[in-house]
């Protein structure tokens, strides 16, 4: 409990499923169990949550940056400072550009995270549709991946009768995956 520990992007290296599994459970077990003064270097935003599940032992810091446009990108300048809070955006790209990464390869770079973006959001959209039209007492995975009876659903049991709905939900399975296809293609 009178130590201080150091982690430097613990779980990279990996699958990012793997690491930030890997990375989290770590985190979580140091924070419950050692309660040791922790530093913990990582980019995977999943760990955000321990902040909200243990307040008052988890803060989430990120090196602060200034962004300004110039010739039509955005460029960052980041300030060698640490500053509170979750960081919202990715900045590899910048980064790369920061490091005289060709520019071709900076736009197909560019091309591909934007599209990997919209692939996430689809998903995340999908999943949450899939959520609200499961039938009450369905059980799901809760953060620790423990089966929990589900609760309040923004869409009543009778919504999942609706016609074509399970039919659209479907296709926009089919959908996600062929675009994740294509981007990793």
């Amino acid at each position: 409990a009178r130590s201080l520990l150091l982690f430097d992007e613990l779980g990279r290296g990996t699958s990012t499923h793997d690491g930030s599994a890997i990375a989290y459970a770590t985190l979580e077990h140091l924070v419950t169990t050692l309660r040791s003064l922790t530093i913990f270097i990582s980019h995977f935003p999943m760990l955000a949550q321990l902040e909200r599940a243990h307040p008052r032992r988890v803060a989430c810091c990120h090196m602060a940056y200034v962004a300004h446009e110039q010739e039509g990108a955005r460029q960052i300048t980041f300030l060698f400072k640490v500053a509170r809070g979750k960081l919202e955006t990715s900045f590899g790209v910048n980064v790369a550009r920061m490091a005289k990464l060709p520019d071709a390869v900076l736009a197909e770079a560019a091309r591909r995270s934007a599209a990997l973006e919209r692939l996430v959001t689809h998903r995340r959209l999908i999943c949450a549709i899939e959520r609200a039209i499961q039938p009450p007492g369905a059980s799901e995975l809760d953060a620790e991946g423990t089966a929990t009876e589900s609760a309040g659903r923004p869409l009543a049991a009778t919504d999942c009768e609706q016609p074509g709905l399970h039919a659209t939900l479907r296709e926009l399975q089919r959908e996600t995956r062929e675009a994740l296809e294509r981007c990793v293609a």
